[in-house]
This record gives C-alpha cells, structure tokens and sequence, in this order.
C-alpha cells in the first residue's frame, strides 16, 4: 500500500489500484522467478506498473517530449541525516505530479531512464530532463524552507 499510495495519493484510490495489483500477483504468481529478484521487488514492480496505469487511464499525469539533458546530482549524506525521511517526503509531495511520479521512480525506486521511458510512453531524454526539472523544482522548495539536500561537484545548487 505504501508504493502505491506513492503514486495515488488518496486511499480510496489507491486500495482500488493495490486490489487490482493483488488480482494480477495471485494470477501470476507462477510466473515469478527468484533468480531474478525478491518476491517484494517483483510484486511492488507489478504495483507501480498498476498505479502508473491508473494514473494513464485518470489522465491525471501528462507527459510532453522534451529534449533538453539533466545534470547528474549526488545526495550529500551528512544534509540527509539532519533530515527526517518525513519532511523529505512531505517536500516530495509537493513536486507537479509528473516530475514528482518520475522523480519518485528514478530516485527512490531506481529505475533507470529506459526503463521509466518505456512504463510511461516517452523517450528517455524526455524521463531525464523531467527528472532534471524535478530536481530544480524540490531545490526551489527545499530552498525556501531553507534545507537543502542536492550537491554537484561545482557546489550546492
């Protein structure tokens, strides 16, 4: 529920997309193969997948192609300890629902760009350069409250 809540925020929604996520593990569960990954990465890829489609179907989540390249960013591990996972969440919350969906699978579920292209029907430049505006998009907020989070090589940004 966790993952998917992730995605579809609100619970109504979001038992709906688990249920439907459950009806699909159950039915293939013979197809799972433990030489590939846990049991938990496998069922929480099939509910992402899930809420990724509710959100297509919703049309809650629009993608535009763009072709500009993101800058790689590193976590600065010392400005993460003085935060709660809570607040850095909450500040999540805040991004627009496409850079938050893509932000969330690339950061937190590491998916690589190709494999976020191919969920959500868009070509990997645009999954980097809607990561990349995700980024600055939660520096901006992070910055307003004063935290931030997000260094380069060439210092914070």
């Amino acid at each position: 529920m966790a993952i998917v809540l992730r995605y579809v925020p609100i619970v109504a929604e979001a038992e709906e997309v688990l249920q439907d996520s459950f009806v699909t593990i159950f039915d293939k569960i013979q197809s799972y193969d433990s030489d590939k990954g846990t049991f938990k990465a496998w069922s929480a890829k099939i509910a992402i997948n899930f809420a990724l489609m509710y959100l297509r179907k919703k049309k809650k989540m629009v993608f535009y192609e763009e072709d500009l390249h993101a800058n790689i960013l590193k976590i600065n591990n010392t400005a993460l300890t003085n935060l709660e996972l809570e607040d850095v969440e909450q500040q999540i919350a805040h991004l627009d629902e496409k850079y938050r969906v893509i932000f969330k699978l690339k950061a937190m579920e590491a998916y690589s760009h190709q494999e976020i292209a191919q969920l959500l029907g868009i070509n990997s430049a645009s999954s980097r350069t809607i990561f990349s505006r995700a980024k600055k998009q939660l520096r901006n907020i992070f910055e307003n409250n004063k935290q931030t989070i997000f260094t380069s090589e060439k210092g914070i940004l």
